[in-house]
């Protein structure tokens, strides 16, 4: 068998091993809570400090690519975007660890808080 067969084999073979991983679960990224996790919407673009109007939102700064959740001020009621560090994607009443999670995201692109061991829109 030539080189380039041998090379050829050896990336298909590894192609498959890695989408057999994916499908059962195995993907590399390890999940502080086992189970199922629905994937987010797509995110828009803006930029920390940034005026928002989605009370909740969860977006990507242009300037990091970190994460910003648009929150609203609750005596002027002006939103603006700020960075946050948003932990995965759960459903609402999920558990959550208060220790080590603060935010994470709905599947619709809705932060989430973390308390009393459930994910909740506090």
């Amino acid at each position: 068998m030539s080189t380039n067969n041998s090379l050829t084999t050896v990336r298909a073979c590894a192609a498959a091993a890695l989408i057999g991983f994916s499908a059962l679960g195995f993907a590399g990224v390890a999940n502080a809570h086992p189970g199922e996790h629905p994937q987010p919407v797509t995110p828009p673009v803006a930029v920390d400090g940034q005026p928002c109007s989605e009370q909740r939102r969860v977006g990507v700064d242009a300037n990091t690519g970190g994460d910003l959740v648009c929150h609203t001020h609750p005596r002027t009621g002006e939103g603006r975007w700020s960075s946050e560090d948003v932990v995965g994607v759960h459903n609402h009443r999920d558990p959550c660890d208060e220790s080590v999670d603060r935010v994470t995201q709905t599947p619709d692109g809705f932060a989430m808080f973390c308390g009393v061991g459930r994910w909740s829109y506090a």
